[in-house]
C-alpha cells in the first residue's frame, strides 16, 4: 500500500499536524526507513521489522550495548560518570544499569 492509498488522516503530514504521539511505532520507524520497496511501503517494512524484534525491542540490541560501553569508556576519559542508559518503548522500558551492563 502506497502513501496515496492511505486515508488522508494517516499520511505523512500527520506527524506535523498531530505530533509524534499520534504515530504508531511502525510509522515512526518508517520515518527513518524513508522509502519502501517494490510492493511494500516503508510502513509495511517497519511493521515487519518490529514483529521480528518482538519483545526484545525493549531490552536493547547489540548496538545499544556497544554504544553504552563506548559512552561509559568516553565518560571515564572525560571524568563523567554515566549513570544509566534507559531504553523506552511502548512495550516497556529497560535500565541497562539494572541489567548489569553499567557497573
Amino acid at each position: 500500500m502506497g502513501i496515496k492509498d492511505l486515508p488522508e488522516v494517516d499520511r505523512p503530514q500527520k506527524l506535523r499536524a498531530r505530533g509524534s504521539q499520534a504515530l504508531s511505532d511502525a510509522e515512526l520507524l518508517a520515518v527513518l526507513i524513508r522509502t519502501g520497496t517494490k510492493g511494500k511501503s516503508a510502513v509495511e517494512l517497519a511493521q515487519a521489522r518490529l514483529e521480528e524484534a518482538g519483545p526484545q525491542l525493549a531490552r536493547g540490541s547489540g548496538d545499544d550495548l556497544a554504544l553504552t560501553r563506548q559512552l561509559v569508556e568516553a565518560g571515564k576519559i572525560l571524568g563523567i560518570e554515566v549513570l544509566d542508559h534507559i531504553i523506552v518503548t511502548k512495550a516497556g522500558h529497560t535500565s541497562l544499569r539494572e541489567e548489569g551492563y553499567i557497573p
